[in-house]
């Protein structure tokens, strides 16, 4: 193959002979491609994930705001069907502890927290739902004034 000179300009390539220059730009070599292809699947692999964690975060907000509407609706029938009570359900050969959801609700025997006073901090207990302390009901029992 005899010997072709090439001149470059700036930015241009120019040679003396066009025939033999043409296959010399065909040889020439620009990079392998191989770079490029990997940014171009990392790009892609990137934007799939991108896209299916939204996917995946959204469909668990979805179910979480379905979930919490369900519970929010639901609140209401059963604080009617805890006040109602469900008396029919009661058996009396059966532990009342057992059957204490279907005993009603009333009012009434609820006792307000500021009539109640802390006996000296004695605690009676601990368990799972916190700590017992020894108090006095002040008006629970009309004709005593502290029980």
């Amino acid at each position: 193959m005899p010997n072709t000179k090439v001149k470059l300009f700036g930015n241009e390539i120019a040679a003396l002979d066009e025939g033999i220059f043409r296959p010399i730009l065909e040889k020439m070599s620009f990079g392998t491609g191989k770079l490029e292809m990997w940014i171009l699947a990392a790009v892609i692999s990137a934007a799939s994930i991108t896209i299916v964690a939204v996917l995946i975060g959204s469909v668990i907000c979805y179910r979480c705001k379905m979930k919490q509407g369900r519970t929010l609706a639901l609140t209401n029938e059963d604080l009617k069907r805890f006040r109602r009570g469900q008396p029919e359900k009661i058996i009396s050969s059966s532990e009342l502890s057992e059957q204490a959801p279907s005993l009603p609700y009333r009012k009434n025997w609820e006792f307000p927290r500021e009539k109640l006073k802390l006996v000296s901090g004695k605690e009676l207990g601990r368990g799972m739902f916190g700590v017992v302390i020894k108090a006095v009901a002040v008006g629970i029992c009309p004709p005593e004034p502290e029980t």
